[in-house]
């Protein structure tokens, strides 16, 4: 479902505006199937993109509550059964005290959860191996997976897009995000969500600007695009991943103790040519944790990453043409090194003992004399 809200600024705001504004929400909102219809009772929060007049910036939040939609399938003008949304299906009806109870997720089976105080000191893991710092990020004119996030590292899979010419970009690597969110007792606190085994995921190999990109849906309205975009780099076309575009859904059943649930939080940040870049003739690789930093300080993780984009019916990895992170690089670069180190002990440990050995000897001839 696309929503767009048109407006007369000069009537509601009574300035000098002339003319409706039209704004879009951030993303394609998945509701239910064709076959059913979708309720939620619960409250939602969808934000819209900023709008930019000659003279104002408007920015446009939509609250809804008890929704029922079904837009195909309606037979006699009866609504199919019912899809709920997540906020629903998590909602215990209230006693007779008007107290409403809510069912919390199992934290040891919903990631990790780190409350951020003034004296709160922040981990970072030892196995981070970049963070990607953008170069300017850009404002954004299902899958009914089980809600299960993962507190240890998220599940290796493979993702994959598809053409006329076959798979075009192939993705095999584990995601997680670290997201930021205020709580119900007005402290700032973070959550990591992984990416779990069921997903549905599409892509294009023919998309605007000569880019390539991969679309993966999980959970209940969670969507994560990546865009790939090759250049010419001194007679060689390489490829990197040029966009992330996150739309987060921020609900209580994810994220139980949030003060504003978000329905649709979109998330966009631009990179440079320089972020994962690799020959159009192999692939890029990284085994370590990758941390890539996004608008509003929300981390995408990446965990045994290898990806090729603008490739013709790829179905694996070349193991040549490979260009490695350089945390990578430092690790096998350490290995000779090591041994070598080894090697060398070694050798300074056997000229010791041959020249002990032959002043023991030559004092033994001095006594026989």
């Amino acid at each position: 479902m696309d929503i767009i809200a048109t407006f007369d600024p000069d009537v509601i705001f009574n300035n000098t505006d002339e003319g409706s504004q039209s704004l879009a929400d951030v993303g394609n909102t998945r509701l239910s199937k064709d076959t059913s219809s979708y309720k939620c009772d619960e409250q939602q929060i969808i934000l819209f993109n900023k709008k930019n007049s000659s003279m104002f910036e408007y920015e446009f939040k939509m609250t809804i509550s008890n929704v029922v939609i079904q837009a195909f399938n309606l037979v006699n003008g009866t609504l199919s059964e019912a899809e709920e949304c997540a906020a629903d299906e998590t909602t215990v009806a209230p006693t007779s005290t008007e107290t409403i109870e809510t069912t919390q997720p199992d934290v040891s089976n919903t990631g990790s959860t780190t409350t951020m105080a003034t004296t709160d000191e922040t981990t970072v893991p030892e196995t981070t191996s970049l963070i990607s710092t953008p170069t300017g990020s850009t404002p954004e004119v299902t899958s009914n997976s089980p809600i299960t996030p993962r507190p240890d590292d998220p599940p290796i899979q493979s993702y994959s897009a598809h053409g006329e010419n076959g798979t075009c970009v192939l993705i095999q690597c584990g995601i997680q995000f670290e997201i930021h969110y205020n709580t119900t007792e007005q402290k700032q606190a973070s959550r990591v969500i992984g990416v779990p085994e069921r997903v549905n995921f599409d892509g294009g190999c023919n998309q605007p600007n000569n880019t390539q990109s991969l679309q993966i849906q999980f959970y209940d309205n969670w969507d994560l695009r990546l865009t790939f975009s090759r250049f010419d780099d001194q007679g060689r076309i390489k490829f990197y991943l040029s966009d992330i575009d996150l739309t987060a859904n921020l609900s209580k059943e994810l994220f139980p103790d949030i003060d504003n649930p978000i329905f649709r939080q979109n998330i966009k940040t631009t990179f440079a040519t320089d972020t994962i870049t690799a020959s159009t003739e192999g692939s890029y690789k990284c085994t370590k944790e990758a941390a890539f930093l996004l608008k509003d300080g929300t981390v995408m993780s990446t965990f045994n990453l290898q990806y090729a984009a603008f490739q013709k019916n790829i179905t694996d990895f070349s193991e040549s043409g490979i260009s490695e992170c350089s945390s990578d690089v430092e690790t096998s670069s350490d290995i000779p090194i090591a041994v070598g180190s080894a090697l060398g002990g070694l050798i300074v440990i056997v000229l010791v003992a041959y020249a002990i050995g032959r002043r023991c000897k030559e004092k033994g001839d001095y006594d026989t004399i």
